[in-house]
């Protein structure tokens, strides 16, 4: 599975949950931002040592 596949995935999870608690758009789309970005991030580093 390619990685922006996963991520929107991954992504459709908790944008229900954040709909469910009835969030606003505004904060949503700060949270889709966020999480794109930082799952990306961490897809780089996958399989490294955490240097624990």
């Amino acid at each position: 599975m390619k990685l922006e596949k996963l991520i929107d995935k991954h992504w459709a999870y908790i944008e229900a949950l954040l709909r469910a608690q009835n969030e606003n758009e505004s904060t949503i789309k700060k949270i889709r931002f966020h999480y794109k970005t930082a799952f990306r991030h961490g897809w780089k580093h996958r399989g490294q040592k955490s240097g624990k």
